[in-house]
């Protein structure tokens, strides 16, 4: 994704945003339907927005914790004398 946008061309939407008084997120939003690359430029700040709050979001199993066995809590028999 980071080739998606050339390094002449960073940080312009973001400059338009501040220029407008707005945020990137509301800028986008407003300019997204708007035809030629400002549009294009709107729907690809929203498609970013969408891809951070992905990355930042944690995983659904990260917050439990595996039950961990301990040896000495595991039954033993010697080979013959299974019950």
């Amino acid at each position: 994704m980071q080739d998606a946008v050339k390094p002449s061309h960073r940080g312009l939407f973001t400059r338009k945003a501040r220029a407008a008084g707005k945020t990137v997120p509301e800028y986008a939003r407003e300019k997204s339907s708007a035809p030629g690359t400002l549009g294009k430029e709107a729907r690809l700040a929203q498609r970013f927005e969408e891809a951070a709050k992905r990355r930042t979001k944690p995983h659904r199993h990260e917050h439990r914790r595996h039950k961990t066995h301990s040896t000495s809590s595991r039954r033993t028999y010697s080979r013959g004398s299974r019950r």
